[in-house]
């Protein structure tokens, strides 16, 4: 999350603090285990270049 909000806005800390605090303040949702979490991230990375 952190690298997703610090690309999205790279020199703008409050925006960067709202928008991490959107995330803090979301509901947990059910997410798959962390092996396929980090091949999904692969992939996004590998795409981009």
């Amino acid at each position: 999350m952190r690298e997703a909000i610090d690309e999205r806005f790279p020199s703008d800390d409050s925006q960067r603090r709202a928008a991490l605090q959107v995330v803090l303040d979301a509901p947990p949702v059910e997410l798959p285990p962390p092996e396929q979490l980090r091949r999904e991230l692969e992939e996004i990375r590998t795409q981009r270049g």
